[in-house]
């Protein structure tokens, strides 16, 4: 059937261009790269050692210069800084180049996909036309009528384009000033203000000093990283800060020398470096004296005021900032010899707020001098380096700290702190996966609450340390962020990167339930989702979580009340559907499902004897429900289903190996867990909506639109990849209209055997030209392409049948073929076709 053309508007935006390529500006800095290879007479690569590590000028040369003279090396040095300069501002502005054009392909996308849509939601009678300023024109005063929506879906194509074209002359002049800069700093040199936005920009860390020490630092030698050199420099330093003295040369050479030290921190975490013992005492009296100077008598988050004004300008302030920023986060770290109690006092006391001071304190800390507080400690942290993270007892306070702020009857951000200085701690604390573990697995108890015995002493909210970390962890989930929840996805999202590979979880011996050890962080990740699943299973914290007693109005002006956390916070949805993802074979496991005598504990656990993650069915049910909240975030991890079970059914149509139900056990149990997750999300929202049934609609139909490009993503196989698209489209369609009114029909309830015979029949004519010759002598319409290219679809609405019974051709077809051999040669077709669908069917129905 012929499609009908969709309406257009008279609106069109079209965001500028630009013929620079990355790729071919990159090629001249590599130019360059190979010029200072020359130079230092090595053609292997520098940039391991060159760019990365502290290492002697003369260590790097191959030629035998270290008897010349002073002046004569000079000459070399100056050469090899004027090289990399140049190639590091290349560099640079390829850097430029690729931020430019990734966000004009942002903006267009965006543009075409809300166009997309905004075409489709014209009204039938206008479809086909152009809707412009004046027509159709508006019909009375009200909203109803097809003439009025046309009416209403032009103001928001309008008021989009509008947008796109503010964010379109920002994102070009932009683009235009940054290419003003580089050519003027070209023109500059490798001044020390220069050297130093590069450091800061990412590009370059030790080249500038292992060329030329002495003109681009100070104080690298560990001999001068002393404690009074540390007081001098938070003397001078705090001078230029607070505007008593203007920025000049030394200024800058104080400035390289502290972004080196905090660069050498980031480095040691990394495991590329130790942090000298020099380092962490030169910080630790650096702050020390800095906390004495009391400015603005605050002590150092008094420094953020001090900066105010015209002596600085934003860059400047923001290049300070961030600098104090590492070097807070540097100092808090255990790992590198720093720790929380090395902290400024000023720091710690902002860090905890009024919700984590001892109860047995006689202090008072009002909630509006804490805010003043913590908005000093969020500008401090908010430039940071976003690889670099704070200690595990600084970054578990502030985790904490902001969870019972969200979470307490003064947590008003826009009274008090404000969303974004949140998001700003947040970020910083979450980075330290060692303390998500500990926040998520109820590990940590802040130090204030420990007695001499190390028991939690209780307080009036807080009975004991897991109902304060409940109440953190809800907040942070059900607060509702301006962000999405983006502000506290970081929470979560490392248990998805640090996942172990599926086959890691596989027992080496089959006779055996003990799995290969995993690496430190891949047991942490599992450790914390047993942790966060369990905290799923319980009554008070589930309720929380799905009644956040939020609203919120969806794009079709449907207000669903009282939500759930995922439909609140898209974001964590996102963040849980990619730990689901990661770990997709523990929750299709079907052990422990349905009713069974079985006397082994399935109950969620990290069970370190056998080195093997259990997650109830409760809990994953549960976990998977907060998931479908979001309609994107469902669609994406439905899509990984049917992508699961593509390759599944792919694989078994093949014949490839020895013959295994296992893939149609872990598909089933994949997709009766997802459907009931599904079906409770949405009669949730049947309560006090008639719309449930279209937001279960929407996730199914939407896999459709989602499914090639994930496929694709994963390098499938075509038969994969046709087989996807197949099953989004048959298995995924739910009627709009199920029989009893909010009553959500589950795909269980009516996925046809056929979908499979689809498959048998389309697997054993590719592989075997005379049953393809016979079936086309059957029906020849279901045949498509020639000779060797000859395929018949699984999708059964692509067969050219005219008027015949779609029902009789599959039976007629599948008559032919359901007693041939199957393709692995093991039994017959029906056989091979009726064991899959009931391991499949057996998996689901236990869900």
């Amino acid at each position: 059937m012929a499609e009908h053309t969709l309406a257009n508007f008279d609106i069109s935006f079209l965001a500028r261009t630009t013929s620079a390529n990355a790729t071919a500006i990159r090629a001249r800095a590599e130019d360059l790269d190979t010029l200072q290879a020359r130079l230092l007479g090595r053609a292997d690569d520098l940039d391991a050692d060159f760019n990365d590590t502290a290492t002697q000028f003369t260590d790097l040369l191959a030629w035998n210069i270290r008897d010349q003279s002073a002046e004569e090396l000079q000459l070399w040095r100056n050469a090899g800084t004027s090289i990399v300069y140049a190639s590091s501002m290349i560099e640079m502005w390829a850097q430029h180049v690729e931020s430019f054009k990734e966000e004009r392909s942002a903006q267009m996308t965006e543009w075409w996909e809300f166009l997309r849509a905004k075409r489709g939601e014209v009204p039938d009678k206008y479809q086909g036309q152009t809707i412009t300023a004046v027509y159709p024109e508006r019909e009375g005063l009200g909203l109803l009528g097809d003439a009025n929506k046309c009416r209403s879906i032009y103001e928001e194509v309008a008021s989009k384009a509008e947008d796109l074209e503010g964010r379109e002359r920002t994102n070009y002049q932009k683009f235009e000033d940054h290419a003003d800069e580089i050519a003027e700093k070209l023109r500059q040199g490798p001044t020390k203000e220069n050297v130093q936005a590069l450091i800061d920009a990412g590009v370059n860390s030790w080249a500038f000093y292992n060329i030329d020490p002495n003109h681009y630092t100070m104080l690298v030698d560990g001999r001068e990283l002393t404690e009074e050199n540390a007081e001098e420099w938070a003397e001078e330093l705090g001078a230029y800060w607070s505007g008593g003295k203007p920025l000049d040369d030394r200024y800058h050479e104080l400035m390289l020398m502290m972004s080196m030290i905090t660069a050498n921190a980031t480095q040691a975490q990394q495991g590329g470096t130790g942090y000298r013992e020099e380092e962490m005492d030169f910080l630790r009296a650096f702050y020390e004296r800095l906390e004495e100077e009391n400015p603005n008598g605050n002590g150092v988050l008094g420094l953020p005021a001090e900066m105010e004004g015209d002596h600085l300008t934003a860059e400047e302030r923001e290049h300070a900032l961030g600098v104090l920023g590492d070097g807070i986060l540097a100092l808090s770290d255990n790992r590198l010899g720093g720790g929380y109690y090395d902290l400024p006092a000023s720091v710690r006391e902002a860090a905890e707020g009024p919700a984590l001071q001892s109860p047995n304190s006689t202090d008072l800390y009002m909630i509006h001098e804490w805010a003043d507080d913590a908005g000093a400690l969020a500008d401090l942290l908010r430039h940071t380096n976003p690889d670099l993270e704070g200690g595990y007892g600084f970054s578990s306070t502030l985790t904490l700290s902001m969870g019972l702020y969200a979470g307490g009857s003064e947590g008003n951000f826009d009274v008090w702190l404000s969303q974004e200085d949140a998001g700003t701690l947040l970020d910083n604390s979450t980075r330290n996966n060692d303390a998500n573990h500990a926040i998520i697995t109820g590990d940590f108890v802040h130090p204030n609450f420990k007695d001499e015995n190390g028991d939690f002493i209780p307080s009036t909210p807080h009975e004991s340390a897991e109902e304060m970390l409940d109440h953190a962890l809800t907040s942070l989930f059900t607060f509702d962020w301006d962000d999405g929840g983006e502000s506290v996805r970081g929470l979560t999202d490392w248990i998805a990167e640090d996942a172990a590979a599926p086959e890691d979880r596989i027992p080496p011996d089959e006779s055996s339930e003990v799995r290969s050890e995993l690496t430190p962080e891949e047991q942490r990740s599992a450790e914390a989702l047993a942790a966060l699943v369990e905290r799923m299973e319980d009554e008070e914290f589930r309720e929380s979580m799905f009644s956040t007693g939020h609203e919120v109005t969806g794009d079709d002006d449907v207000t669903w009340r009282n939500v759930a956390a995922g439909h609140l916070n898209p974001e964590v949805a996102d963040s849980w559907s990619d730990i689901f993802v990661s770990y997709m074979d523990v929750f299709a496991n079907t052990e422990g499902l349905g009713e069974t005598n079985d006397e082994t504990d399935y109950g969620t656990r990290w069970d370190d004897e056998q080195n093997r993650l259990y997650l109830s069915p409760d809990g994953r049910r549960h976990f998977v429900e907060l998931i479908m909240g979001d309609a994107e975030a469902a669609q994406s991890t439905y899509s990984e289903v049917v992508l699961h079970g593509a390759e599944t059914m792919g694989g078994f149509s093949l014949g490839d190996g020895n013959r295994d139900h296992s893939g149609a056990n872990s598909y089933g149990s994949l997709l009766g867990l997802v459907d009931v997750a599904l079906e409770n999300e949405s009669a949730r929202r049947a309560i006090d909506n008639t719309e449930a049934v279209n937001h279960a609609n929407k996730i199914r139909n939407g896999v459709v639109d989602t499914i090639g490009g994930l496929a694709g993503d994963r390098n499938a196989s075509g038969v994969v990849v046709e087989v996807a698209k197949f099953l989004a489209k048959e298995a995924l369609e739910i009627s709009d209209n199920p029989p009893s009114g909010n009553t959500i029909e589950t795909a269980g309830d009516w996925m046809p055997a056929e979908d499979m015979q689809h498959l048998a029949i389309s697997a054993l004519a590719a592989n075997d030209p005379e049953v393809m010759d016979a079936l086309a002598g059957l029906h020849p319409g279901v045949v498509m392409g020639d000779g060797e290219d000859r395929y018949i679809p699984l999708d059964p609405y692509e067969w050219e049948i005219n008027e015949e019974s779609l029902d009789s051709v599959r039976a007629n077809l599948y008559d032919y073929v359901d007693e041939r051999p199957w393709v692995d040669g093991e039994g017959s077709t029906k056989s091979a076709v009726d064991n899959f669908l009931g391991t499949l069917g057996m998996a689901w129905g236990k869900w």
